[in-house]
């Protein structure tokens, strides 16, 4: 899939955010209760990230009760935004599946395999709320990741001119991405002392790899790259 057809696909997308404190109700609530247990996916999915076997453990423990007791609470009673979704209960069953798989692989030591398993707990929750015209900020941040990851791994041709200008192109992309971060973020980032300069920090590091592909200068390029990627880590780690 191009970046500019992955773009388009989250646009088209009716927006009906999880986030908002507006909605009231029973929706509010579930989308309180999942951002919560979203935050210990999050963190398992960074410690696996890492050799750290015994937090590993803990924090793919933790994610797995905290699911599970998501699930006990709306399998059977889904918010009414997935109130129609036929596929809901199922969904729910999957990521624990996905979740029991992690935690088997990180009492192997196997925690490299353990991160890449947990990805797909992320796969299905955005196609679940795909199917029900539901975007989160989390698809925002997906969305992002999906095109960094491109940005800071491809060639570019070595920095040739010709891989240069795709390099802007595709930065560009990633600019405007990262401006769709600043829209309706979730009320426990907004309310976060550290959520605006998280994000800005994000923001100018792109900026600069911007600037620097602007600039086809390969060393400044290098450079610039290298910091976008921490930079990400940090804002979606609490707030992703």
């Amino acid at each position: 899939m191009t970046l500019s057809r992955f773009v388009s696909l989250v646009s088209c997308l009716v927006f009906v955010t999880l986030a908002s404190a507006a909605l009231g109700g029973p929706i509010a609530d579930f989308n309180a209760a999942f951002r919560q247990t979203y935050a210990g996916y999050r963190g398992a999915l960074a410690v696996t990230n890492t050799p750290n076997r015994e937090g590993s453990e803990k924090a793919v423990g933790a994610f797995q009760s905290s699911w599970s007791a998501f699930v006990a609470r709306y399998r059977n009673s889904p918010p009414p935004h997935f109130a129609e979704d036929a596929r809901w209960a199922e969904t729910l069953d999957e990521v624990g599946a996905v979740v029991a798989r992690a935690s088997g692989e990180v009492a192997k030591g196997d925690i490299a395999a353990a991160h890449l398993t947990l990805e797909a707990v992320r796969e299905r929750l955005a196609e679940l709320r795909a199917r029900n015209g539901v975007i989160a900020y989390s698809d925002r941040i997906d969305a992002f990741h999906h095109t960094m990851e491109e940005v800071v791994s491809k060639p570019y041709g070595g920095f040739s001119a010709s891989g240069i200008t795709s390099l802007v192109e595709d930065v560009a992309v990633l600019v405007h991405l990262g401006e769709e971060l600043k829209k309706l973020p979730p009320p426990d980032a907004e309310k976060a002392a550290d959520f605006a300069p998280t994000l800005a920090a994000l923001l100018d590091a792109v900026r600069d790899l911007q600037t620097a592909a602007r600039a086809g200068d390969a060393d400044k390029i290098k450079a610039a790259r290298a910091k976008v990627k921490p930079a990400f880590g940090k804002l979606f780690v609490k707030f992703g």
